[in-house]
């Protein structure tokens, strides 16, 4: 392959790869329903761009952790492995859409289940 042909193919390539990155706050918000302690239903706005973490403690509700995400890169991108670092160990993750077309938002989340005992807190 002659320099111009790789270099036509690297610009072609840049140009159609997916890029993950994270949400920034306020850019994407949406109305959900929240039921009031007076057993009412009101809408608040919920910013996907929040990172949301749970450190379960209670029975059946172990810790789980989800990230929103979004492709902005040119191309679909295929998420094949979402792993979780903290205090140098880690966990298998999953991603809500594996599959995410340019420009759209998915979430990354990672838990552990009832009993086990990786996931104490």
């Amino acid at each position: 392959m002659d320099s111009e042909t790789r270099i036509a193919r690297l610009a072609l390539d840049a140009q159609t790869q997916p890029r993950l990155a994270d949400v920034p706050p306020g850019l994407y918000t949406k109305q959900v329903p929240f039921h009031e302690l007076d057993g009412s239903y009101s809408l608040r706005t919920q910013d996907r761009a929040e990172i949301w973490v749970s450190m379960g403690g209670e029975p059946g509700n172990p810790p789980h952790a989800v990230v929103p995400v979004r492709n902005v890169g040119n191309g679909p991108a295929r998420i094949t492995e979402v792993r979780f670092y903290a205090k140098g160990r880690g966990a298998d993750g999953a991603a809500l859409n594996p599959v995410l077309p340019a420009g759209e938002l998915t979430t990354v989340s990672v838990g552990g289940e009832a009993g086990d005992e990786g996931w104490v807190a």
